[in-house]
């Protein structure tokens, strides 16, 4: 019944992404903007932890019952680490910012889900359900660049505002449009060895709204997308992909040193020097211990800076709550450098792993994603970014199983018809 009743529960959560952040769609149409409820955005903002504690409960139950789980020694240090700075703040500071804390990293355990419960048939309807969002999330945020308040300031050619659809800001939108496209890609090279028509359909909105939102962080993820598929996936030969390796690789700081030409913001290295600041202040503010396991869990997580936000009480411990605007500070500010470390060779792991055997499974969506994401967390928090973060610890799942090896992509064109009505392929995870 799990096996069944678990990838529905993701289905549904994916399907409500623009209910969970329709009062942010709301908040930036200047004639709608008085309609926001605090009450409301606090029960729709919790609907997705209901889901995500259903699916974790499912799968609790037939750990029970005696079913087999992931161990992989990786995950499990991670965890550990988690747990042990959880009760240092339910000690130290509160238990109420611990378990907000708790709920920022709560999605690793999708990694155990995707390992257990899903397969290749999962990602075709996740694909699906996140190609309809996208296209409703082009129309929203085309909407707000016509019509919205310039709350994240106003975009090029004089239009009214920065779009982000019914994300929180414009950094969430541009890197759910590359998370989406990495879906897309890479499920096309692990279907098809090559894109189809309608994957192209989506390349060039993509890029245009990317741009269109203004985010420096968005296009940078873009750009090393794209440098990512050129490596792994394009039928250029290898020598000839050696020779302009150098060159790629000051793509995305040549697209750094040119931020406010191609997002039309003058101030934006503002905001990279404000992140820059944050992580120095946090270290430089921090003893020993600190650095190593953190000052506490859910300082430096958005969930609770969030909720404080909507809901005000009084918290013990809230004094020490900042905006970490970056993965990266807000890592080591809830439980160190060493969970920071652990979970960069992680990814450095699967992304070997993911590239010893290039187009079986979810190998190219992770070898696009897994970059992308830890590049998009200079920006932000990524693992705090729904639906982005459940997708990206689905991927670390899949790519944990085993697979079996098979040609490269180039040398293993397969027509559509005959791949969809492949047995194998559908049985593929």
């Amino acid at each position: 019944m799990s096996k069944k009743l678990i990838p529905g529960l993701l289905y549904i959560a994916l399907i409500l992404t623009p209910i969970f952040g329709l009062q942010e769609f709301v908040k930036v149409l200047s004639i709608l903007s008085g309609t926001v409820n605090t009450e409301a955005e606090i029960f729709i903002k919790g609907t997705k932890d209901l889901l995500l504690l259903l699916i974790f409960l499912l799968f609790f139950v037939d750990v029970l019952s005696g079913s087999k789980f992931l161990n992989t020694p990786l995950v499990w240090l991670m965890i550990t680490i988690i747990l042990i700075s959880f009760f240092i703040t339910c000690l130290t500071l509160n238990p109420f910012l611990a378990v907000m804390g708790l709920r920022a990293f709560s999605p690793l355990l999708l990694i155990f889900i995707a390992y257990k419960y899903f397969d290749m048939n999962t990602i075709r309807t996740v694909v699906r359900i996140l190609s309809f969002l996208l296209l409703l999330e082009f129309c929203l945020a085309f909407a707000q660049s016509l019509y919205g308040l310039p709350i994240a300031g106003v975009t090029y050619w004089g239009l009214a505002a920065r779009p982000f659809g019914t994300f929180i800001h414009p950094w969430s939108f541009a890197i759910f449009v590359c998370f989406v496209l990495c879906f897309k890609v890479g499920f096309d090279m692990y279907l098809y060895k090559g894109l189809t028509k309608t994957t192209w359909l989506f390349i060039g909105p993509s890029i245009f709204f990317i741009f269109l939102a203004g985010s420096g962080a968005g296009v940078i993820t873009l750009s090393v997308l794209l440098i990512s598929y050129f490596l792994f996936f394009s039928k250029v030969h290898r020598y000839i992909k050696a020779s302009v390796l150098p060159a790629l690789l000051l793509i995305p700081l040549w697209a750094f040193a040119n931020l406010q030409f191609l997002t039309a913001r003058r101030d934006i290295y503002t905001s990279v020097r404000g992140r820059m600041d944050i992580l120095a202040n946090l270290i430089s503010s921090a003893g020993l211990k600190e650095i190593v396991i953190g000052k506490g869990l859910g300082v430096g997580s958005n969930a609770a800076l969030t909720f404080l936000k909507l809901n005000p009480i009084e918290l013990r411990g809230a004094d020490v709550l900042f905006i970490s605007d970056s993965l990266f500070a807000s890592i080591i500010a809830q439980a160190g450098a060493l969970l920071l470390l652990l979970f960069i060779a992680f990814n450095i792991y699967l992304f070997k792993k993911a590239a010893d055997n290039k187009c079986q499974g979810i190998n190219p969506i992770a070898l696009l994603a897994i970059p992308s994401a830890m590049v998009a967390s200079l920006g932000s928090n990524v693992i705090e970014l729904f639906p982005v973060n459940w997708l990206l610890f689905v991927v670390y799942g899949l790519a944990l199983k085993r697979q079996k090896r098979i040609a490269p992509c180039q040398s293993s064109i397969i027509s559509k018809n005959n791949v969809q009505r492949s047995p194998s392929t559908r049985r593929d995870g």
